[in-house]
């Protein structure tokens, strides 16, 4: 049930009029991605009819997101030089 519920609210809240109506709430529920992967391993790990094999399925995403995250932080690093800066009036005293 909580696999839906976490499923139901990353979808709705990844339309574009929840993206701009309520954007803080569509970034808090996309950063609880970690909670689908661990409920969704958990779903798989019960053995109550075959052998577990939700792994198969969680590892390609997984060394995906890994690879999206490595990429990510070799990027942030990287120093872009300000070339030309203008101070603009603001209107307020």
């Amino acid at each position: 049930m909580l696999l839906t519920l976490q499923f139901f609210l990353i979808f709705i809240f990844s339309i574009q009029y929840a993206r701009r109506h309520a954007f803080r709430a569509f970034w808090i529920v996309h950063l609880s991605y970690p909670i689908y992967f661990i409920l969704m391993l958990l779903h798989g790990a019960g053995r109550m009819i075959q052998p577990a094999f939700t792994y198969y399925f969680v590892l390609a995403p997984f060394i995906l997101f890994a690879i999206d995250q490595l990429i990510s932080v070799s990027r942030s690093k990287i120093e872009i030089p300000v070339v030309n800066a203008k101070l603009l009036p603001s209107g307020n005293p």
